[in-house]
């Protein structure tokens, strides 16, 4: 009978043992992604290799095995080690490869004398996203025990590659379903997170055909993305991120040899064009001051929202109008909450109309009301859970756009749109279906696009970032949205208009103690409320960051708690300048990630009790 001695002696042969084939496994991946003689599609077989590799490194982490020195923390230690050991067949076995997939490859004589950052266009991102990654490669890699030596592919197949990739996936998934459900959850959403950093600067449609595999197994919302940016790649409009410099964007990664339009069954870009004639019961097209309307297209009803052109511009922006509402016409994953483009048309020299279809209800006619229009009604008060819902579908949807290379530059209580709402709404256990209207203004994020300047509606500026406002503004970017969508939290936490809110807490510091002042925000005349908007406007930073017991996030942490209030700080002094040097992708997509999941654990913890 063996005593404790030896039972612990065989607990680590075994782990040893563990250790030994895992290293196999890296080794295999090393080998097989430096293996040239791949062809014409090795960037794309490449990248999915990589991918592989990365999920198979990163759960290495999470159970032990990459750290100095090794260990293996899992339940299932047996399963752990016959999974990864058939993966180091897979990967290592000359003869399987051959046999099973028949994949002809020979090691060569060449020995690996370092492990390098990737020269292929995954590769790069995840040393760039991840530069633990290449240095556990690395570590493997130094506690080796004979050469590495390089491997070249003979006769290759590039459907029976993908069999062995399906394979290899399948042991990752294994490897993954043995994790405990708080770190597979974890994993998963770093996964996710790569992958929408990925989407969000890929320079082409090579590296989205290359992911296309991956995205299969991963959120829908960020395959979603891709789909849209390449629709996005396909109009000519979006570019790599322009605020990188050359070492540091994926500029590098190799041209498409090929554009394949239907990776995400997006097609060729539609021509969304429809006839002026069709259209019926408007009234928008002499009337200027409307912006939105039910009409009629083909007897059918459809929301008009009006755009309008500056007639000297118009040689340029007709044909952002038409790439506008072919992007919108894809967006038809419910990850992107709003109405489904289906076109646009010319009424007039400089007045143009996106028609959108109306959500399919249940009650008939249709009542069409924004969020301004709620928060007017003096009997409609939603409890906070309806709330927060409103608050995560359009964080969702600013996030799903700005991933895909779009701006939407006019986030505002009017352009949040709702169907049918009444104060019973307020009592339903049922979601609210929120839909982002207002796209009258949205262009890619290119810094070769033509600026146009939303128009400024009573207070509308007050919801655009300052930076935004002036001569002398930088070019639109996320942030600018970023800080818009702020604004709207604020008013969700406190059921209450900005510009109200902001006026009040003025009286509260005494701003406008004196009769002229207090005059002019008793009137109501053109001129008065223009002087009002801009006693907001060089007061509004000051109230929303002050840290005063009353103060504006004072106010919002008593209603929506801390995290709410803190996610509102996020929003209005995120600066993706400075940020870049901290963020591992120095953009704006991780902050929004944080909000989106921030406000779903809020919303959840509400909901749930």
């Amino acid at each position: 009978m063996s005593g404790p001695l030896e039972a612990t002696a065989a607990i680590v042969s075994f782990v040893g043992l563990t250790i030994q084939v895992f290293d196999g496994c890296i080794k295999g991946f090393v080998l097989l992604t430096e293996a040239q003689g791949l062809g014409s599609r090795a960037d794309i077989l490449v990248c999915q290799l990589e991918w592989e590799h990365f999920r198979f490194s990163s759960w290495a982490g999470v159970v032990g095995l990459l750290k100095t020195p090794p260990e293996l923390t899992t339940p299932n230690p047996d399963l752990v080690y016959k999974t990864i050991a058939n993966l180091e067949q897979q990967c290592l076995s000359v003869d399987k490869l051959k046999k099973e997939y028949g994949l002809d490859i020979k090691i060569t004589e060449e020995e690996v004398r370092e492990v390098n950052t990737s020269r292929r266009g995954l590769g790069r991102l995840l040393d760039k996203a991840r530069p633990h990654f290449i240095n556990d490669t690395a570590k493997v890699y130094s506690r080796r025990n004979n050469p590495w030596q390089k491997a070249k592919w003979g006769a290759v197949d590039a459907d029976k590659f993908r069999w062995l990739l399906t394979d290899i996936g399948y042991f990752n998934q294994r490897l993954e379903s043995l994790l405990h459900p708080s770190d597979r959850a974890l994993t998963s959403q770093g996964y996710n997170h790569f992958m929408r950093s990925v989407v969000s600067q890929a320079p082409d449609q090579s590296i989205l055909d290359a992911i296309v595999g991956p995205l299969e197994s991963l959120n829908r919302a960020v395959a979603a993305t891709a789909h849209l940016r390449q629709t996005g790649l396909s109009l000519d409009v979006i570019t790599a991120s322009h605020r990188q410099n050359a070492s540091q964007t994926p500029a590098a990664l190799p041209a498409a040899r090929h554009i394949n339009r239907g990776a995400y069954k997006s097609g060729t870009v539609r021509n969304v064009r429809k006839h002026m004639q069709q259209l019926a019961q408007y009234k928008g097209h002499s009337n200027y001051e409307i912006n939105r309307e039910m009409a009629l297209y083909e007897q059918k009803e459809i929301i008009i929202e009006w755009k309008d052109v500056d007639i000297k511009m118009e040689d340029k922006l007709k044909y952002r109008v038409a790439n506008v509402a072919s992007f919108l016409a894809e967006m038809q994953d419910s990850s992107f909450h709003c109405l489904h483009c289906v076109g646009y048309v010319k009424a007039s020299s400089n007045r143009y109309a996106y028609l959108f279809e109306p959500p399919i209800l249940a009650t008939e006619p249709y009542e069409m009301q924004s969020l301004a229009d709620l928060m007017a009604n003096p009997y409609f008060r939603p409890a906070l859970n309806h709330r927060l819902g409103v608050a995560v579908d359009l964080a969702e949807t600013i996030l799903q756009l700005h991933t895909t290379g779009w701006l939407h530059k006019d986030v505002r209580p009017e352009n949040v749109l709702f169907f049918n709402m009444t104060t019973k709404a307020c009592q339903q256990k049922e979601p609210w279906n929120t839909y982002l209207g207002g796209y009258h203004f949205a262009r890619a994020d290119n810094p070769l696009e033509t600026t146009e300047d939303p128009l400024s509606r009573d207070f509308s500026d007050l919801y655009r970032h300052p930076a935004s406002l002036g001569s002398q503004r930088p070019s639109y970017r996320k942030e600018f949205d970023l800080y818009s969508f702020g604004c709207l939290l604020i008013e969700i936490a406190l059921w209450e208009p900005f510009p109200t809110l902001l006026e009040r807490h003025l009286l509260r510091l005494e701003i406008i103690k004196d009769s002229a002042t207090a005059h002019v925000f008793e009137a109501s005349s053109t001129v008065m409320i223009a002087h009002k908007k801009q006693i907001l406007l060089d007061h509004r930073m000051r109230l929303l960051l002050d840290n005063d017991p009353g103060s504006v996030l004072a106010e919002v942490e008593y209603q929506a708690g801390t995290a709410y209030s803190r996610l509102i700080r996020k929003c209005m002094t995120f600066n993706e300048d400075v940020a870049s040097g901290d963020d591992e992708f120095g953009s704006s997509v991780a902050i929004q990630e944080l909000i989106v999941n921030t406000l779903r654990k809020i919303m959840d913890g509400i909901v749930s009790k």
